[in-house]
Parts: C-alpha cells; structure tokens; sequence
C-alpha cells in the first residue's frame, strides 16, 4: 500500500466575495495564478507574489485578489 504525502498545503483566491478552490495547488505559485488569469479576466490586470498569501489554521493559504471597481459615466 502506497501512501501518498502531499506536502503543498491547499490555495484559496478570494475575488470578491467568491471563494475559489485553486484546482492546481500541487503547481508552482506563478504558473497557478496565470492558469486561473485564463480562466477568470477581472484577475488578468492584477499582479500577485506568493508572499501575499494569508495562512489560515487548516493549513490552507487564502489570496485575496484586489477586484478593480467597474467604470461608470458619470
């Protein structure tokens, strides 16, 4: 019986007031976050380190992404 050790604790993005379970945490931290700037555009004009991450007491690491307000005319 294999047991399998993972030792890269869970990401989270936080966009809004959306919690997103980052699919790729077992990637590097740049290649995640340019995978979910794929996917999600209103991340596309942020720039995140990994030292930005908040550990949270289950182990996880939590990135809040700053959200852009929307413009209006007037």
């Amino acid at each position: 019986m294999t047991v399998s050790t993972n030792t890269q604790p869970k990401r989270y993005w936080r966009i809004g007031s959306a919690m997103i379970e980052d699919q790729f945490y077992m990637l590097p931290f740049k290649q995640a976050f340019e995978l979910l700037a794929k996917h999600r555009p209103q991340v596309r004009h942020t720039q995140m380190w990994e030292s930005d991450g908040v550990p949270q007491p289950d182990g996880s690491v939590v990135y809040t992404i700053p959200v852009i307000p929307p413009k209006t005319n007037g």
